[in-house]
């Protein structure tokens, strides 16, 4: 399941996508970037839906 997927799962348990995100303090508009693409989700929906962000740093490998 990607996060897109549990975020229209999360929505489809609301009356409407209005309903959740008044539920949860968040924007239609943006709501409906992340869905369409346009807008990655940000740390308030990732918490919603249960998923979090994780950034990796590590050395690059030396090119020969």
């Amino acid at each position: 399941m990607t996060p897109i997927e549990a975020l229209t799962n999360a929505i489809a348990q609301h009356e409407s996508r209005n309903a959740f995100c008044k539920a949860y303090g968040l924007s239609p508009s943006y709501v409906a970037d992340v869905l369409n693409g346009r807008r990655e989700p940000g740390p308030k929906i990732l918490a919603v839906i249960g998923w979090e962000r994780i950034t990796e740093v590590k050395p690059k490998e030396q090119a020969k």
